[in-house]
């Protein structure tokens, strides 16, 4: 899935804000045995490639009107990149685990209300 997000990069002695971009493969998770018993496979772990660097104009439009965007990613190393492809990955992972919580307890909540519920319920019927 195609991710993004905003940070700030080293250049020279500076630091500017930029848009990191790139397609991220989320881990999967692993199986001992198939349902039918035969052997099931193991975890792979995610990865993001196809980085890019985009340097995000404040002040120039394109046509649709969104701020003119330039690519940037050439004038970085190999190395650099990774270390940016990563820290991409990371941010990923932690914004579906806080939404995987968040979800779990949203799921809770509801449970604890609709058990509320059903409590002055049965109270109101003995009544």
């Amino acid at each position: 899935m195609q991710v993004e997000m905003n940070t700030t990069v080293e250049v020279g002695d500076n630091e500017i804000e930029v848009t990191i971009s790139g397609w991220l493969e989320p881990p999967v998770s692993g199986r001992m045995y198939m349902p039918n018993g035969d052997p099931g496979y193991p975890a792979e772990g995610g990865y993001c490639e196809s980085i890019a660097v985009y340097l995000v104009s404040k002040t120039e439009r394109n046509k649709k009107g969104k701020f003119l965007e330039i690519d940037i990613t050439d004038y970085f190393t190999d190395k650099y990149l990774d270390e940016l492809s990563t820290e991409l990955y990371e941010y990923e992972q932690d914004r579906y685990q806080s939404a995987k919580e968040y979800a779990q307890e949203a799921k809770f909540e509801q449970m604890r209300d609709d058990r509320l519920a059903e409590e002055q319920n049965s109270k109101l019927t003995k009544k």
